[in-house]
This record gives C-alpha cells, structure tokens and sequence, in this order.
C-alpha cells in the first residue's frame, strides 16, 4: 500500500462539484450587478429647473417732444404786454402779472417742462415772484412752482427769496407725508436751469439738476397735463430754451 504524505490530493469528481459551485456564485453575482445597471438606467432622472431670472425693463430715457422757438418772436404763444423778444430769448419788465402760455399741451401723463431764467432786474417795495404752473382739469389737480420774494441782494435780517412746488388747487395738498418742501433760493444773476417732473400724483421741483422740492396731490391718481403757464412780477427777467420731455 502506498501512503501519501503532504498535500491532499482531491478526486476529479469533487474538483468538478467545487468549480461548478464557484461558476453559479459569479453568474449569481454578475446576474445582480446586470440588475441593477438596468434599474439605475430606467429610472427618471432628477433634471435641475432653474427659475428663470427676473430682469428689470429698463427705463426709457427722457424724449424731447417740444421746444420753443422764438427766433421770429412770440409765434403761437400767448402773452400779456410786458414782454418782448431779443436774440430768441423772452424778455419781461418788472410789471405785475406777466404771463405767456404754452401752446403745447403734454400728450403723456409723465413728462417734464424744462428752462431757463436769468434775473436782470428787480422792483423796489412790491411782491416779486415767477412761476410755472399747470391748469386743473375736472379730472386732475394742476401743480405750480413758486419763487417768491426774489431779490438780488442779501437781507441783513436773514430774508431770503423762497422756492417750492405746489398743488393746485391747494386744499388738495398732500401734507401728511411731509411732501411739502419749502427751501431758501440765492438766484442772483445766474443763469439757472429749472426742471418740473410730473410722475402721476407727484411733481418733482428740480434746480440746476438738484431736487429742490416734493408735491403731491390727494385726490387724484394723475397731475394736469392742462395749460402750462410762466408768469412773473415785478422782476425783470430773460426765459430760454422751454422744452417738454415725455418720460
């Protein structure tokens, strides 16, 4: 008899029953890898939706719409004596109650009156102011922008011309919220741009490109876009370069 000493020597029958074994655990194995491939693959996928990004409109920049022009006098305007026309500029005495009106009318609720003023002389010992204004509608408050007590010096007892823009008429004024902006004003005898802005209830009173004053109305929703007047007393003055802008 024969005796093998060392490493077992298996059978052939039983090398075949174990490397059939290890064959059915792999495909076992590969048959669940392959499941779950096909079950990752048919799955809805997750998409990202992003919201899509609000983007401001942009505001449209002011268009001119009308300009005076008065190289070959008063044209179509209409004025009270007291004014005369030298170079294309409007020139006014120092009587009372000068006025010239507009005969453009704004054809857009938001829009802006533009011009110009230089002060030449002023009367002595009586009420001096220039404004602008528009009329009331049955529908809409008009507003006006007063510059009063207008002088070309200083007062030693602290005096001082004054600006401000108002509602018309002015029961109508909106002055719970401290719109109502009344403010000292050195014109002298420089030449000053004046700006009025009308953005629905409110106008806007802008000086030499700084905002000067706030008016806004309590009774309707819309300021006139009615007659547009300029009037002046007992100041003698130059007016140029009236413009409307639609905004």
């Amino acid at each position: 008899m024969t005796i093998l000493r060392g490493r077992r020597i298996e059978s052939s029958g039983h090398r075949a029953r174990r490397g059939l074994v290890v064959a059915n655990i792999l495909g076992a194995m590969l048959s669940l890898l392959l499941g779950v491939s096909v079950l990752a693959a048919c799955a809805p996928s997750q998409q990202t939706t992003q919201k899509p990004t609000a983007t401001a409109k942009p505001t449209p920049a002011p268009r001119l719409v009308y300009q005076a022009d008065w190289s070959h006098g008063l044209s179509d305007w209409m004025a009270t004596p007291g004014w005369t026309v030298s170079g294309g500029v409007l020139v006014s005495d120092t009587g009372a109650d000068r006025q010239i009106t507009s005969p453009f009318r704004p054809t857009t609720p938001d829009y802006a009156v533009e011009f110009r003023v230089q002060l030449i002389s002023v009367a002595q010992n009586v009420g001096t102011d220039f404004r602008l204004s528009a009329d009331s509608t049955a529908s809409a408050d008009g507003y006006m922008a007063l510059f009063d007590h207008i002088m070309l010096h200083q007062c030693m007892f602290a005096c001082h011309p004054h600006l401000a823009v108002y509602i018309e008429p002015m029961v109508d004024q909106d002055v719970g919220t401290g719109t109502v902006q009344i403010h000292d004003f050195e014109p002298e005898t420089h030449l000053l741009t004046y700006r009025v802005e009308v953005r629905g209830p409110l106008a806007t009173l802008v000086v030499d490109g700084h905002v000067s004053s706030h008016a806004r109305t309590s009774r309707t929703q819309q300021l006139s876009a009615g007659a547009i007047h300029f009037d002046c007393t007992g100041v003698a003055l130059r007016l140029s370069d009236f413009k409307v802008y639609t905004l």
